[in-house]
C-alpha cells in the first residue's frame, strides 16, 4: 500500500511540475509575444499537425525498443530509469507522457525556439534547443550519457517537425507518443531483467 501511494504521489508531483512549466511557458508567450511567443498550430489545419506528430513519434519509439533491448548501453539505461518508473500504473504513464510532451515542447520548441530563433534564425534555434533538450535529459554525463544523446537526436527530429509545421503541436504529439511507448517499455524491460 505504501509503495502504491508513493507512486501515485510521484505521478501527481511530476504532472503538477509539468503543469507549472506549461503554465509559465504559456504566460511568458502571452506577455512577451515578440521575444518568446509561439503558436501551437502553424499555417496548416490541426489534423496535419496531429498526423505529423504520430508519424514522427512512432518510428522513434520503435527505434527506442530496438536500442533498449539489443545494446548494452540501452540495457544499462533501462536499469537506471526502471528503478524510478517501476510500479507506475498505465494511467500514470499516460499522464506523464502527455504532460511531459506538452510542457517540454512548449519550453523547448516554443519559448526557447522563439528566443533563439528571433536572434539567430531557425537553424540556430534547432541546434540550440536540441543541445539544451539533450542536456536536460542527463547533462551529457556519466550514467545518463546515453539518455542525453538519445534526447539530443530526438530533439533534432522534434525541431525539424517544428520547422515543417510552424507550430508546437506536432512536436508535442511526437514527444507524447514516444514517452507513451517508452515509459511502459522501460518498466516491462526492467522487470524482465531483474533477478
Amino acid at each position: 500500500m505504501d509503495s502504491s501511494r508513493s507512486r501515485i504521489g510521484f505521478i501527481l508531483a511530476a504532472a503538477g511540475f509539468y503543469g507549472l512549466i506549461l503554465a509559465a511557458s504559456e504566460a511568458s508567450s502571452r506577455l512577451w509575444p515578440h521575444t518568446v511567443g509561439y503558436g501551437w498550430i502553424g499555417p496548416t489545419p490541426w489534423p496535419h499537425h496531429l498526423a505529423w506528430g504520430l508519424l514522427a513519434g512512432l518510428p522513434v519509439a520503435v527505434l527506442s525498443l530496438v536500442f533498449a533491448a539489443r545494446t548494452r548501453a540501452g540495457k544499462r539505461l533501462i536499469g537506471l530509469l526502471g528503478e524510478v518508473l517501476d510500479g507506475i500504473p498505465v494511467w500514470g504513464a499516460l499522464l506523464l507522457s502527455l504532460t511531459a510532451g506538452l510542457a517540454e515542447e512548449a519550453v523547448f520548441r516554443g519559448t526557447l525556439w522563439t528566443l533563439i530563433g528571433s536572434a539567430w534564425g531557425d537553424t540556430a534555434a534547432l541546434a540550440g534547443t536540441s543541445l539544451l533538450f539533450g542536456a536536460a535529459h542527463g547533462l551529457f554525463r556519466g550514467r545518463f550519457l546515453t539518455w542525453s544523446v538519445f534526447a539530443l537526436v530526438t530533439g533534432v527530429m522534434l525541431g525539424c517537425l517544428r520547422m515543417v509545421s510552424g507550430g508546437v503541436l506536432a512536436p508535442a504529439v511526437a514527444h507524447a507518443v514516444i514517452d507513451a511507448v517508452n515509459i511502459p517499455l522501460v518498466i516491462r524491460l526492467y522487470r524482465e531483467g531483474r533477478p
